[in-house]
């Protein structure tokens, strides 16, 4: 009896500490290699590579993770990725990517109050060598001083942010159990985006960069592929890269879709960034994260009112204009696809209706001096046109 007690705490004992190896997702030291089938590096990361990973580079070519020996992993090419629209868009997809991300541009959907970004971090232990003299502290590591950079960039755009610089330590993997409890808290402040803050472990020419004139890390996105609502999250980091590819390109080095939940399994909007490497300089990150904060109010919905106007008003009125416009225009697709029967003939329809009628409709619009005129003119190169007053 003794014996069998004995047994099955022995296995449990393994059961939970296998849990835990598999569940420490970084590495403290050293990095995994991923490259490509001809032996070029696709990408360096002290995040736990596995078989069924992938990652979208920064030219948005997407990489599928095969093979794992040791620490060095295989990747195949899968193409490259639409970062407004779905890896495989129909045409329909594509207009529907074309006019969101045009409604966007021209006008940025905008909240009824105060947009809210929360800032956290699982890992508060990282840190930066060269900067503070070790790769972790264990009270609170250069990591928190990234995340303030974040904070004030953001604050200085008018954008009220949640720092919160709650110690998850030691690293170990009960450390996303722990850092959970941080992301309840702030899901009741209802925040437009949450960000979970890390640093990486690579080497320093890895993320070091310039970009916008600036001696800067760049930053990658992590997606858990484990999260039943990856869809969405993936959906939220394409979106933040494809706008900071127009605003600071080469900014973002990735999106990195790696084994686990990561906590955004909470909320669809949670991320987690990688910001540099141990290896590089503090002050760097701090100005590469500040570059992300140029990024983050479009992500949320900030937008600038018009003269007068407040951006209840604003965002009223317009989002009235484009709803009404798209739901026109959907009408109208909808009314010829039903009327005609197929797209070829809804098509010809449009085209004969922009050659014929729409110039009938143009002309009867005109003040009956420029009809009569164009009545004369008609008569005088010998030609009779119809006329719609019953006249001549």
């Amino acid at each position: 009896m003794i014996f069998r007690l004995l047994l099955v705490l022995s296995v449990c004992l393994l059961v939970v500490s296998a849990g835990q190896v598999l569940a420490h997702d970084e590495l403290e030291d050293g990095y995994f290699l991923v490259i490509d089938e001809e032996g070029r590096v696709v990408l360096e990361t002290g995040i736990v590579v596995n078989v069924g990973d992938s990652f979208i580079d920064a030219d948005n070519r997407k990489w599928e993770i095969y093979r794992v020996e040791g620490r060095t992993a295989f990747a195949r090419s899968a193409g490259v990725v639409d970062l407004l629209g779905s890896e495989n868009p129909t045409w329909f997809e594509g207009f529907l990517a074309w006019w969101r991300g045009l409604v966007q541009r021209v006008y940025p959907v905008q909240g009824e109050g105060q947009r809210v970004v929360s800032i956290y971090h699982t890992h508060t232990a990282e840190s930066y060598e060269p900067t503070d003299g070790a790769a972790f502290k264990r009270e609170g590591g250069g990591i928190l001083e990234v995340g303030e950079a974040l904070a004030e960039a953001l604050r200085d755009k008018g954008i009220e942010v949640i720092h919160d610089k709650t110690n998850h330590s030691p690293q170990d993997a009960a450390a996303y159990d722990r850092s959970r409890r941080t992301v309840s808290k702030l899901l009741r402040r209802n925040p437009d985006l949450i960000l979970d803050v890390h640093r990486d472990t690579a080497r320093r020419a890895a993320y070091e960069d310039q970009v916008a004139g600036q001696e800067i890390t760049k930053v990658m996105i992590v997606v858990g592929r484990q999260n039943p609502q990856m869809s969405a999250t993936l959906g939220l980091a394409k979106r933040m890269k494809a706008e900071a590819d127009e605003v600071h390109p080469g900014l973002i080095k990735g999106i990195f879709f790696a084994k686990g939940k990561y906590n955004q399994d909470m909320s669809p909007r949670v991320l987690l960034i990688e910001v540099g490497s141990h290896t590089n300089d503090r002050e760097d990150a701090e100005r590469g994260i500040a570059l992300l904060a140029d990024v983050i109010p479009t992500l949320v919905g900030v937008g600038a009112p018009g003269p007068g106007q407040s951006a209840g008003e604003t965002r009223g009125s317009f989002n009235a204009l484009w709803w009404v416009l798209g739901l026109s225009v959907l009408g109208v697709v909808g009314y010829l696809l039903v009327s005609t029967g197929s797209l070829k003939e809804a098509r010809e329809k449009l085209s004969r209706y922009f050659s014929t009628e729409f110039k009938d409709v143009v002309r009867l619009g005109r003040p009956e001096g420029d009809r009569r005129e164009g009545r004369e003119q008609a008569g005088k190169s010998g030609e009779r046109r119809p006329d719609r007053d019953g006249e001549g």
